[in-house]
C-alpha cells in the first residue's frame, strides 16, 4: 500500500467541451481507419491543451497538427473520453509513487480526509498494487515449448490444468498400458505440445495440451506401415457451401474430441512416460524401465491419421453412408439408408431439382466435419447417431472452418467465405500492421527475375545472402499460399511468381512479398467510405449452379536468362453460384513454341480440373451425367486446334497427351467457347495487371461485383 505523500491537483469538475484540463483516455469505441488509431494513440494521457500541440499523419500520409475539430470528432464518436476526477487523482498518485508496469493491476479504495496533507473535500484514492493483471494474449504471443517453460509463465495454473486434463483423458480412454520394456525393443519419446486456442474475436478460449509421440523416431516396417490419410478438398467444401446457400439448407459443424484415440494401434509400439505424469502420480513408485505400450492411436504417430481415417470411414459406412468416388472424404446418405443403417450401393445421385429422396452430406477434414442436407430432421438424426458412438463437440451452425470464416445471411440468401482474421494475424506476425495499403498485389512492370537473386560469387551477393538468412521469406510465402488457397484468389499469380525464387531469394523479392501484405491489409482493414470491396468469396442464391471455367496462358514469361526458364504460365478458374470454386496459377512443365501451343497446354490442364469438378457436382446432385462444362478461352487458334484434329505444320510436334483435350470435347464433357480478353477472368492468374483491370476481374470472379 502506498505511503502518505503530498499530492495536489486542481480538478475542474464543471469544465465541459474541449477546454477541459482533465486527462484524455480511450473511449468505448475503436475506429476502423488506421490513421485515426494512430492519432488517438498520440493524444492518450494528455490534456486537451497538450493534445493540440501534437502532430499525426493523416489519411494521405501528410503531417497534420491535432486541432480542436479532431478532438471534438474523436469525443463525439466515442473514440476518446475525459478521465473523471477520481481516476485522474489515482493516476497521478500511481505515476508519482510507483514504477509504471503495463501488466500492473490497480485496485482503488475510497477514503475521505484520511491523508493529513490533502486538504480538499475531493475523494482521494489509495492505490493497491499487491496483485497483477492477467496478461492478454494474441495468436502471435509466445507459447511454451516445454512444461518446465510453461511453469515459469504467468498462466502456469492454466497450463498445469490443461496438462492434467489431457493425461486424464488418455488414461480414461485406455490409450496405453504401463509395462516393462521388452528386451531388444526401443521406446519412442513423447512431448507435450502446448497451445492457446482463440475465439474469432481474438480472446483466449482455452489452454490446450496435447501429448504427441515423437514420430520421427519410428522405424518403418517395425513401428508403422501405411501412413497416407485423405482429407476433404477445399473445392468440395466450396461446392457444398454454394449448394447449401442455393437450397437454403442448414449448415452444421461437429468436432470429434481426441479423434486419433478412437482407432486401435496396428503395431506393437512402446513410448516413454509422457511429461506431466508427475502431476498425477509419484513416478518414483514405478519400476525402472517402465514404459507405455500404446493400445490406441496417439497424435504424432506416423500411422495415426491413416488409422483414424480408416476407422471413421468404416463407421460412417456402417450407419448408412457411402463415400464419393471423386472425394473420399465426402459422404452421402439417404433417409432410408440412415434409418436402416445400411448403405445402398445402388444409389445413384440425380439432380436435386428432380426431387429424389432426402439426403444428408458429411465432409470430413481429419476430426472436423461439416454436415448439411435437404432436411433439418435428417441432419439432426445423423448428428445424434454419431454422438451416440463418439465423444463429439457440437459446434452448432457453421461459422468457421480451417481458419475460414463463414458469414451467412439467410434473409438475402448470400454466403461469404473469408480469411480476414488469419490475414490480420499474419500482418502482426510479420510486423506489417502499420503499413500503408496497396491497390494491387504486384506492379504490372519491373517483374522480378532470377537475375535479382543474390550472386554467391560476388562480395555484394554473399553479403545479401547473409542478410536474407535473417528474413522469414519462406515462412511468409507459406502463409500467403494458404491465404490464396482459401480466400484470396487475386494474389495467386504474385505468390506463384515469388515461390520460384524461394531457394535463393533477394531483398527485392522480400519487398515484393511485403507489397502483397500491404494489398491484403488494404482490403481487410478497409474503410467502407472508400468503397473498397472485401477479399473472400460470395455466393448468391439467384445464381445458377452450372459449372463454367476460364482458362488463359501467358506465353514465354521472362523469368531470367536461362533457356530452361522460358516457359509459359497457365491460369484457370471455375465458377458456380456466382463465385469461384477452384483456381490455379502455375508454370507449364514444357516450353511452348507459340502462343497457340501455350493456350492449348493450358486448356488441357483446365480440362482435367473440369472433369474432376463435374464428378463432384454429380455426387452432390447438382449436375447431370451428360452436363458439358464450358471453358472460356480467348485464343481462336487454340479453339480451332482443339476442335479440328488436323496435323498442321506448326502443331505436329505437340505432345500426344495434350490431345486428350480433343477426346473430351468429342465426348461432350467440355467445350471451348471464345471470350474477349478484357472479360477473361483467368487473365488475373497469368500476369500482374493494372489496378483497374485487376480490381474489375477480382470483384467479378469472387461475387462482389456491384
Amino acid at each position: 500500500k502506498s505511503k502518505t505523500k503530498s499530492t495536489t491537483r486542481t480538478l475542474n469538475s464543471n469544465s465541459v467541451g474541449v477546454s477541459d484540463d482533465r486527462r484524455i483516455v480511450r473511449g468505448p469505441k475503436t475506429p476502423s481507419a488506421e490513421y485515426i488509431k494512430n492519432r488517438i494513440s498520440t493524444v492518450v494521457n494528455l490534456t486537451s491543451e497538450e493534445a493540440k500541440k501534437t502532430t499525426f499523419p493523416n489519411a494521405k500520409g501528410k503531417i497534420k497538427r491535432y486541432g480542436q475539430p479532431d478532438l471534438i470528432w474523436d469525443l463525439n464518436h466515442g473514440y476518446l473520453k475525459f478521465q473523471d476526477g477520481e481516476s485522474a487523482l489515482a493516476a497521478d498518485i500511481l505515476s508519482d509513487q510507483l514504477d509504471r508496469d503495463k501488466h500492473m493491476l490497480v485496485t482503488v479504495q475510497t477514503h475521505r480526509n484520511e491523508w493529513e496533507n490533502v486538504e480538499s473535500e475531493e475523494t482521494c484514492m489509495l492505490v493497491d498494487t499487491t496483485s497483477k493483471e492477467p496478461e492478454t494474449y494474441s495468436r502471435n504471443s509466445k507459447e511454451p515449448r516445454t512444461i518446465k517453460e510453461a511453469m515459469k509463465m504467468s498462466d502456469r495454473d492454466q497450463w498445469k490444468q490443461a496438462v492434467k486434463d489431457e493425461l486424464n483423458t488418455l488414461i480414461d480412454m485406455g490409450t496405453w498400458k504401463l509395462v516393462p520394456l521388452p528386451k531388444g525393443r526401443k521406446a519412442v519419446g513423447c512431448r507435450m505440445v502446448l497451445k492457446r486456442k482463440f475465439n474469432l474475436d481474438g480472446t483466449v478460449s482455452r489452454w490446450k495440451a496435447r501429448a504427441v509421440l515423437k514420430g520421427y523416431a519410428q522405424r518403418e516396417h517395425i513401428d508403422y506401415e501405411e501412413t497416407f490419410a485423405p482429407v476433404g478438398k477445399l473445392e468440395t467444401f466450396r461446392y457444398l457451401m454454394a449448394l447449401a446457400n442455393r437450397k437454403d439448407w442448414n449448415l452444421r459443424q461437429i468436432d470429434f474430441k481426441n479423434a486419433f484415440l478412437n482407432a486401435k494401434m496396428d503395431k506393437e509400439l512402446y513410448m516413454d512416460i509422457p511429461p506431466g505424469m508427475e502431476f498425477l502420480m509419484d513416478l518414483k513408485t514405478l519400476a525402472e524401465g517402465t514404459v507405455c505400450k500404446l493400445i490406441r492411436g496417439l497424435y504424432g504417430a506416423k500411422q495415426s491419421p491413416a488409422l483414424w481415417n480408416k476407422h471413421l470411414d468404416e463407421y460412417l459406412r456402417s450407419i448408412g453412408f457411402q463415400s464419393s468416388t471423386s472425394d473420399p472424404c465426402l459422404y452421402v446418405a439417404t433417409e432410408k439408408c440412415l434409418k436402416s443403417g445400411k448403405a445402398d450401393d445402388s444409389f445413384v445421385p440425380t439432380k436435386l431439382d428432380q426431387g429424389h429422396d432426402n439426403v444428408v452430406y458429411i465432409l470430413a477434414y481429419v476430426d472436423d466435419c461439416v454436415i448439411t442436407g435437404t432436411s433439418n430432421k435428417l441432419i439432426e438424426m445423423a448428428i445424434d447417431r454419431i454422438k451416440s458412438d463418439f465423444v463429439v463437440e457440437d459446434l452448432g451452425n457453421l461459422h468457421h472452418f480451417l481458419g475460414m470464416e463463414v458469414i451467412r445471411d439467410r434473409k438475402t440468401r448470400t454466403l461469404e467465405i473469408n480469411i480476414n482474421k488469419y490475414i490480420l494475424d499474419v500482418l502482426e506476425r510479420f510486423n506489417m500492421t502499420d503499413a500503408n495499403g496497396r491497390k494491387a498485389p504486384m506492379a504490372s512492370s519491373n517483374l522480378t527475375t532470377k537475375l535479382d537473386c543474390p550472386n554467391p560469387e560476388t562480395k555484394e551477393g554473399k553479403e545479401e545472402i547473409e542478410r536474407m538468412k535473417n528474413v522469414p521469406y519462406r515462412q511468409l510465402l507459406g502463409a500467403l499460399l494458404w491465404i490464396h488457397r482459401t480466400g484470396a484468389p487475386s494474389i495467386a499469380y504474385p505468390v506463384h511468381h515469388l515461390c520460384m525464387f524461394s531457394n535463393n531469394p533477394g531483398e527485392v523479392h522480400w519487398r515484393q512479398a511485403q507489397v502483397i501484405l500491404k494489398y491484403l491489409k488494404r482490403h481487410v482493414e478497409r474503410d467502407n467510405e472508400k468503397g473498397i470491396i472485401p477479399l473472400g468469396l460470395k455466393f448468391h442464391h439467384d445464381e445458377n449452379l452450372n459449372l463454367e471455367g476460364y482458362v488463359d496462358a501467358s506465353f514465354a514469361d521472362n523469368y531470367g536468362t536461362d533457356e530452361g526458364n522460358r516457359r509459359s504460365t497457365t491460369g484457370w478458374c471455375f465458377k458456380t453460384g456466382g463465385s469461384l470454386l477452384s483456381w490455379k496459377a502455375h508454370k507449364q512443365s514444357t516450353v511452348a513454341t507459340s502462343t497457340a501451343e501455350a493456350e492449348y497446354i493450358a486448356a488441357y490442364e483446365a480440362t482435367k480440373e473440369a472433369i474432376y469438378l463435374k464428378r463432384i457436382g454429380i455426387d452432390l446432385g447438382i449436375l447431370d451425367e451428360d452436363y458439358t462444362v464450358t471453358l472460356h478461352e480467348d485464343s481462336q487458334a487454340c479453339i480451332k486446334i482443339a476442335e479440328n484434329p488436323c496435323l498442321a505444320e506448326r502443331t505436329k510436334h505437340f505432345d500426344i497427351k495434350y490431345h486428350w483435350l480433343r477426346e473430351q470435347i468429342k465426348k461432350m464433357n467440355v467445350k471451348l467457347s471464345y471470350i474477349n480478353t478484357h472479360d477473361q477472368l483467368a487473365d488475373i492468374f497469368t500476369k500482374p495487371l493494372g489496378f483497374i483491370q485487376h480490381n474489375l476481374l477480382k470483384n467479378r470472379m469472387t461475387g462482389y461485383e456491384v
